[in-house]
């Protein structure tokens, strides 16, 4: 029968293992978040909260009262355990009170005590769930907002070095077209929509006009989910209805009107910056100027680079690989990157 139970528990067990399993590989990952921060959650809380901390001395205090008071009650219950046998019998006790009786009450004290606060705590973090504007499982949340941002600048430059190898450019796109008279016309990102699998809404656009003509208003105020960041919320079209783009180019690379290509880019794909998130003052994907200088920083200009991700933001290189950088980078090194032919020499260890 033992064995039985024993081999069912493991049946069962092996069972769900497989399902959490299962739901990983699928993407499915609020299961295991949930077990994770039942489980664990305490010590990420700690980790985040530096005003609680450990102290020695008001462990060994607690410690000495707690013992103290065991003693002290052990004294007191046996004595009164005597008292109430001898008022029975008439005769001293002949079963003494025990010490793990002792231990076996302060323990149940103790949980007790641990069940009151943990009831308030409950009661006090069920209140600010049911009133909280976030989301219930924000860590599943964010992983998978910026799982897609990633994949957002990975599809943009795959866009890119598509365009950059067709046979009628063989150039990157300039960061902006104008005319002759300098008036602003189309950005990169308008110029690359039919790279980005959007030739439909290409096809729709008078590219002989300018991005804001009133004949292109429709096609700018369509608002494309890839050009959109995840973590960014409440942002997607301007003033005037035209639709926002939470990605910017790299101004030494997809600035201006000039068209580069490889040969331009001396310092190589894998050092050298092409697109990246931007924090705020975001402009229409069809805006001819659409570019940031990276020698502002990350998340230290609301007009350079940054995300909504703690730390840092994530950026697409010109061979096409997407990189989480720090906010915490060395400004002269972030600008190096940046730059398609300082001649820097830069180690991946620096960033």
């Amino acid at each position: 029968m033992r064995r039985s139970l024993k081999w069912g528990s493991l049946k069962w067990g092996s069972l769900g293992f497989l399902i959490l399993l299962l739901l990983g590989c699928a993407g499915i990952a609020v299961p295991i978040d949930l077990i994770v921060s039942l489980a664990f959650g305490w010590l990420l809380f700690l980790k985040r909260s530096p005003e609680v901390q450990i102290n020695g001395s008001g462990i060994l205090s607690g410690v000495v009262c707690l013992t103290l008071f065991a003693v002290g009650l052990h004294h007191f219950l046996r004595w009164l355990h005597g008292q109430i046998q001898q008022g029975q019998g008439g005769d001293p006790p002949t079963s003494p009170w025990k010490w793990s009786w002792t231990t076996s009450l302060v323990a149940i004290i103790v949980l007790m005590f641990v069940a009151g606060l943990t009831s308030v705590g409950v009661a006090h973090q069920t209140g600010w769930l049911l009133t909280s504007s976030e989301p219930l499982l924000s860590f599943g949340i964010m992983r998978g907002e910026r799982s897609q941002a990633v994949n957002n600048l990975k599809q943009m430059g795959l866009a890119l070095y598509n365009y950059h190898h067709h046979e009628e450019t063989a150039y990157y796109p300039p960061g902006g077209t104008f005319d002759s008279q300098g008036r602003a016309q189309h950005g990169w990102q308008a110029l690359i929509l039919a790279q980005m699998d959007n030739q439909v809404l290409y096809n729709q656009i008078n590219f002989d006009l300018p991005w804001n003509d009133r004949s292109n208003s429709t096609s700018f105020g369509t608002t494309l989910e890839f050009y959109n960041n995840p973590g960014i919320h409440g942002f997607e079209k301007d003033s005037k209805g035209y639709a926002l783009s939470h990605y910017s180019g790299n101004a030494w690379v997809l600035g201006g009107d000039k068209s580069r290509n490889s040969k331009d880019i001396t310092d190589g794909g894998a050092q050298t910056l092409m697109a990246g998130e931007a924090p705020s003052h975001f402009k229409p994907w069809g805006h001819p100027t659409n570019w940031r200088d990276p020698a502002q920083g990350i998340n230290r200009s609301l007009d350079g680079f940054g995300g909504p991700f703690p730390g840092g933001a994530n950026f697409s290189f010109v061979d096409g690989s997407v990189r989480y950088l720090k906010n915490t980078i060395d400004p002269r090194i972030f600008k190096a990157l940046g730059t398609p032919s300082g001649g820097e020499v830069i180690s991946n260890d620096q960033y």
